[in-house]
């Protein structure tokens, strides 16, 4: 499994999710991170997809850009992807509706008398992820 960031809990929850279900199945599962650094993301892909001895990546990408991970992850490799969504993209993936809980959330607060909400993140666009949640936030704080 290939992660964005292993400090971020959400990632590291479903490596352990992951890493149940495949020691069941006789598997050995291993995390990688590329560290939220793009150019180490592209390189564990290619080195990943031209070793062989992966039987599969399960890829939570900081990169959705189809061509760009394309070009690093080759077709002969089982690939799902977690957590975020590739327009177009050949791959089985797994997400949550981000927009929607985000936007729960925040009516929630909003109801509980909060008026103000700071975001703090790492860099929203090009994340879809992050783009969805920030988008439920403004949906209710109009930031």
């Amino acid at each position: 499994m290939l992660v964005a960031n292993v400090n971020d809990y959400f990632s590291t929850e479903i490596f352990k999710g992951v890493s149940s279900s495949l020691r069941k199945k006789g598997y050995t599962a291993v995390m990688l991170d590329s560290n939220n650094d793009l150019k180490n993301e592209l390189e564990m892909l290619l080195s990943i997809s031209t070793q062989h001895i992966f039987g599969g990546i399960i890829l939570q990408p900081l990169n959705t850009n189809l061509n760009l991970l394309e070009e690093n992850l080759f077709n002969n490799i089982s690939t799902v992807v977690v957590d975020r969504e590739i327009e177009n993209g050949l791959w089985s993936s797994v997400v949550t509706d981000n927009f929607y809980v985000s936007q729960k959330a925040c009516k929630y607060f909003k109801n509980q008398g909060l008026k103000n909400v700071i975001v703090l993140t790492n860099q929203i666009k090009g994340i879809s992820t992050r783009e969805q949640r920030f988008s439920g936030i403004k949906s209710i704080y109009c930031l």
